[in-house]
C-alpha cells in the first residue's frame, strides 16, 4: 500500500494504490493521523487504485474516519471506477463511510461545516 498524499487547495488528498490490507495499513493510518494532528480540516481519500482490501483495511478506514470525526475534520472516499465501488460496496462496512463518486460532490461534502466530536 502506497498513500501518497497532495494538498489541493484547503484539502489533503490521498492517492492510494495497492492493498489496503493488515500487512500494509499502518503507512497510511500514521500518516493521516500526523495529518489530524498538524490541523487538516478536509481530507478526500481516493480509492480508485487500490487493489485489495481486508477486514482490517476496512477496519483503519473506520479508525481514520473516527478520529477525523473526533477532530471536526470532514472526511471523504472517493471513486471515480465503478468496479472499484462496487467492489467496496460489497463490504457490510461501506454504509458506514460518507462515499462519492463525482468531485463536485467531493466538493460539497468536504464544504460542509463540521464541529468536534467527543
Amino acid at each position: 500500500m502506497k498513500a501518497t498524499i497532495k494538498q489541493k487547495e484547503d484539502v489533503l488528498v490521498f492517492l492510494m494504490k495497492g492493498d489496503l490490507t493488515s500487512e500494509f495499513v499502518n503507512d497510511f493510518e500514521s500518516k493521516l493521523k500526523n495529518e489530524l494532528k498538524r490541523g487538516a480540516k478536509k481530507i478526500l481519500i481516493v480509492m480508485d487504485a487500490v487493489s485489495r482490501i481486508d477486514d482490517i483495511g476496512y477496519q483503519i478506514l473506520g479508525s481514520c474516519m473516527a478520529a477525523s470525526n473526533r477532530n471536526g475534520t470532514n472526511f471523504v472516499l472517493y471513486f471515480e471506477n465503478p468496479d472499484r465501488l462496487e467492489q467496496f460496496n460489497q463490504s457490510s462496512y461501506a454504509e458506514f463511510f460518507n462515499i462519492v463518486t463525482d468531485m463536485g460532490d467531493a466538493k460539497r461534502e468536504l464544504s460542509k461545516p463540521r464541529r468536534k466530536q467527543k
